[in-house]
Order: C-alpha cells, then structure tokens, then sequence
C-alpha cells in the first residue's frame, strides 16, 4: 500500500514536471480509490496544470416506460422543483444497475421492474451549500421497463431521501409527513414535457 502511494505520487509530481517543463497540454484524469469526507464522495484528481481535488458523487437516473409512456413526478409540496423522473445517489460500494433498481423501488413503489438497457453518462459540475469545494456529479442513465399494468397515477411518499440533495422546505416535510410527497404519473413519449436540469439529456434514445 505504501509503494502503491509513493508511486502515485510521484506521478503526480512527474506530470506536473513536464507540464511546467514543456508546455503541455495533458488529458483528465480520475483515481477513485480513497474515501473523502463522508463515504459517497471519492477524490477525483483533474491535471490542467495543477491537480485540483474535487468530490465526486456517482448518480443514477431512471427512464421508466410502459406502452409508450414515461413515468415522471412533482413535488407536492413544492412543485416549484420542476417534472423530473426518479433518480438518486449511489451508494459506497452498490453496483449502479443495484442502485437503479433501488432508487425506482424507493421513489416510486414500483417492485415489478427490470433493466432493459443502460443509455449513458453525463456531468455536471456544481456546488453545495456548507462545502467549499466542488462536486463533480457522474449521472448514470438507465431505461427501465414494468412488467405489469401499472396505476395512472398515484402519490408516494420516499421515507428515506438521501441527504445531499435536501433543501429547507424538504426537511420540514419529512418532519411533518415522515418524507417527501412525490406526485408521479405517466406522460406519452412523443409528449414528454421539458424535465429538471439535465434530466432530459438521453431521452432520445427511447425512440
């Protein structure tokens, strides 16, 4: 373990040498091996130069589907969040197609669910209230599929949201309700409204 730090280190350093030396240009690069902070953060080396420590937080987003429809939410509380569909935070060691299923399960109810493809990455720099530096936020997309008619819509409550993600009102209505009221229901394909953030970016691919 101690030849395997002294190595990267003097990598490190190495590239650094040559950049300062020559001049270059040389490609990103990531070494998620030690834990940082809190057990869902990794630390992520980027060389531009310097080598910069940033956090990463690995998530998953589901694209759940059933006769040509796509399953979305709104906050009931606080609907001001936008439509989104489920999606969350990975956890320490948890396979990303584990997580999926799990994050479906947590946020929706849905048990009789399978995996039909995975569609691709995105990322997205941000930063967090209370944490000084930046996370870097690997977003995983899968398509899922139901395998029995499910309802038209319906509310669910997710009892146990993970905390990064949590603003004020979020904190008061878990106290209050014991979680997060989501509204979800089914939209058509061809008519699927603009979703959160980058939440939209594979949706493409499901037709």
């Amino acid at each position: 373990m101690v030849t395997s730090i002294l190595c990267l280190l003097l990598g490190i350093i190495g590239l650094i040498f040559i950049n300062f030396t020559f001049n270059s240009t040389l490609p990103i690069f990531e070494l998620n091996f030690i834990d940082f902070e809190q057990s869902y953060f990794k630390i992520f080396f980027i060389y531009r130069g310097l080598v910069d420590l940033v956090r990463i937080q690995q998530k998953v987003v589901a694209y759940i589907t059933y006769n040509s429809q796509l399953l979305v939410f709104s906050h009931v509380n606080f609907p001001e969040a936008g439509i989104q569909v489920p999606k969350g935070t990975v956890g320490p060691k948890e396979d990303l197609k584990d997580a999926v299923l799990r994050e479906v399960q947590e946020e929706t109810g849905l048990t009789k669910i399978f995996i039909k493809e995975y569609l691709g990455k995105d990322e997205m720099l941000i930063s967090y209230p209370k944490i000084e530096e930046p996370v870097k936020l690997n977003f995983f997309f899968f398509h899922i599929c139901v395998e029995e008619q499910p309802k038209t819509s319906w509310n669910w409550l997710e009892k146990d949201p993970h905390p990064s993600g949590l603003l004020p009102d979020d904190i008061i209505e878990i106290k209050k309700y014991g979680g997060i009221r989501l509204q979800l229901y089914w939209v058509p394909l061809n008519a699927i409204p603009p979703l959160m953030a980058n939440l939209g970016k594979f949706l493409f691919k499901l037709f």
